[in-house]
């Protein structure tokens, strides 16, 4: 029998000896029993189609006999095949916007980097690259043929067009200081001289020009002056068609007058110069005459004028036309008052009695009065119309009689009471306090575009299927107009607000996600300057 470790009466230090005793025998056999080290799996990705699963290959760190299970992770714990284990990869996330890399900065050093700033879509590479080896020397290229363009003054500058091996140089260049004045340059004056048949011109003389006078004795050649007569240059033209001697007798002398017949080109008559005396005051008051500058019908006769005659581009004197000074040098604008004009046809004032109406139009005493009955006058020029009468000038419109009162019937609608429109078209009305007993069918509007200005004057009801992303823009607007956008993503577009500055009031501020399928339903309305948005139901 067990001793007795607590019993009535027993003193207090024994009871508390015997309960840490007690302590010692529990650690001991909490501590005993302790079992062997356990066995943790080893596993392994492997591949199962499109899925990543986990096998287990091995155990590792136990104590005692190894465990046998080779199986894969399952959803619950061990499972026999690949089939039913779980896939360790999570499902595929949507396609993320296509990176734009800019080239940035290249610079060179002796260790190659590179690095990547912004962030994505839109990021800039950065190249260090080091210096590479002195390359092999290339290919001869083609000359270049490098010609003198333009050649102007100013700042100085230089710019050359065109591609290699034909190119063009553009000198500016700043004007230089003026020089020292030079001589007087000298004229050349020439004289006729016989080559056989040639009359060619020989330099005799310099004439105008200051210092040493250049050389003489050369002739006239095709590019300038030649050494020889051999290489001057002809000054007569060649010869004409015709032959014959036109004074075979040699009865013409230098200063004769003589009269030639026109078809055998013989002399008629021969005047001599001895004979055709001019007494001196004839002479003298013919060389006070105004002589012909030239010859033939090609001279110019110099005739003196005096006054602004030879000058004048106005008038000496300048005139009034209507009380506006005209000198001719320019064109002048003529006011006329309507008051000042003659003959215009009377005009009745609006606002004139009768007395004044009569006075205005010339009528006298006559009887004409002004109103509306017939033979009466009306104001202005204002055509009159009679009343329409009952069976003597009966009008109709779109078929309807017209008597001059009551409503004007079109077809089968009229300007007053209660009507019934079947099948018409209204163009911007307005109405009031109407009522649509059997309701009414909007049009739906499409609409189209990559950018596409939406504006609810298009219709109230609008669908857009998207054929790429999409950025549209506000149309024409105005504040109370509203209208329903049905968006279709097509194949996963995008749609960009900005351009609207939409004030969205649903999603937290911001504008609603497209459904994937089927329409995205938004409203939007304009109250004031604003546009509002906002997403109708989540479905």
């Amino acid at each position: 029998m067990a001793p007795q470790r607590f019993y009535d009466g027993q003193p207090g230090p024994d009871i508390r000896r015997e309960l840490n005793n007690l302590e010692a025998i529990f650690d001991d056999a909490i501590a005993n029993a302790k079992g062997p080290q356990g066995w943790a799996p080893v596993v392994a990705v492997v591949t199962d189609d499109a899925r990543r699963v986990l096998q287990i290959t091995d155990w590792t760190g136990g104590e005692g006999s190894k465990p046998t299970d080779t199986g894969f992770i399952g959803a619950t714990g061990i499972v026999a095949t690949a089939a039913l284990a779980v896939d360790i990869r999570g499902s595929i996330g949507a396609t993320g916007p296509s990176n734009t890399l800019a080239i940035g900065t290249v610079t060179s050093a002796a260790s190659p980097s590179a690095t990547i700033t912004g962030t994505s879509p839109n990021q800039t590479l950065n190249l260090v690259l080091p210096k590479g080896d002195k390359g092999d020397t290339g290919n001869t290229g083609p000359a270049n043929t490098l010609t003198i363009g333009t050649v102007t003054t100013g700042a100085a500058s230089a710019t050359i067009t065109g591609t290699a091996p034909s190119q063009v140089l553009n000198l500016v260049v700043p004007q230089g200081i003026q020089g020292i004045q030079g001589n007087a340059g000298w004229s050349p004056i020439f004289a006729t001289v016989v080559d056989g048949e040639r009359r060619v011109l020989q330099l005799v003389d310099w004439t105008g020009g200051t210092g040493s006078k250049p050389a003489t004795g050369e002739y006239v050649g095709a590019t300038g002056l030649v050494a020889t007569i051999t290489q001057a240059v002809d000054i007569r033209g060649p010869s004409g068609a015709g032959t014959g001697n036109v004074n075979p007798t040699g009865v013409i002398a230098a200063n004769d007058l003589a009269a030639f017949d026109d078809a055998s080109g013989q002399v008629i008559k021969a005047l001599k110069a001895a004979d055709l005396p001019v007494s001196t005051a004839t002479q003298t008051a013919l060389d006070g005459k105004a002589p012909l500058n030239g010859t033939g019908t090609s001279g110019t006769w110099p005739i003196s004028t005096t006054g602004n005659a030879a000058t004048a581009t106005k008038l000496a004197t300048a005139r009034t036309i209507n009380g506006t000074t005209f000198d001719g040098s320019a064109n002048i604008s003529v006011s006329v008052d309507w008051a000042s004009v003659t003959g215009k046809p009377a005009v009745i004032a609006a606002g004139a009695d009768a007395a004044a109406a009569r006075t205005a139009i010339g009528a006298g005493t006559s009887s004409l009065t002004l109103g509306t009955g017939a033979g009466t006058a009306l104001e202005g020029n204002t055509p009159y119309q009679a009343p329409l009468v009952s069976g003597t000038n009966i009008k109709t419109v779109n078929g309807a009689s017209l008597l001059g009162s009551g409503d004007v019937v079109t077809g089968d609608v009229t300007l007053s009471g209660v009507q019934t429109l079947t099948n018409k078209t209204l163009t911007n009305p307005i109405l009031t306090s109407p009522v649509f007993n059997d309701g009414y069918t909007e049009e739906v509007f499409a609409v189209t575009g990559t950018a596409p200005a939406l504006s609810p004057t298009n219709g109230s009801i609008q669908t857009l299927v998207l054929s790429g992303n999409s950025t549209p823009t506000a149309g024409t607007w105005a504040s109370g107009q509203s209208m329903t956008l049905m968006v279709d993503d097509g194949s996963a577009y995008t749609i960009n607000w900005a351009s609207m500055s939409i004030a969205w009031k649903t999603g937290g501020g911001t504008a609603p996600t497209l459904l994937t399928t089927g329409y995205t339903v938004i409203e939007l309305v304009k109250v004031g300057s604003a546009i509002y948005g906002w997403l109708a139901g989540d479905a």
